[in-house]
């Protein structure tokens, strides 16, 4: 079973070293919404946009973050394939 969105999240943050806090400044957001975000009893789910902005915070996919996929960078595996195969 692949990870969900709040369990991506919090082990992004935390491999980033980032607070909650610290997090919502860089994404324009408070830091309550990440709590909520993270927390597996709130079910708190982000909008589009805020999906967008934290892919491109981390330099990830979109499907990735809300756990469609275990592929972080599709771009990147397409682009390391195309190598591989040349």
């Amino acid at each position: 079973m692949m990870a969900t969105f709040a369990e991506r999240l919090r082990s992004l943050r935390n491999s980033k070293g980032l607070t909650q806090e610290k997090l919502a400044e860089q994404i324009g957001v408070k830091r309550s919404t990440i709590a909520g975000y993270e927390a597996p009893s709130k079910e708190r789910e982000p909008d589009f946009d805020a999906v967008s902005r934290l892919a491109n915070y981390f330099g990830i996919s979109t499907t990735y973050l809300l756990g469609y996929s275990n592929v972080t960078n599709p771009e990147a595996s397409v682009g390391l394939y195309a190598t591989q195969k040349d």
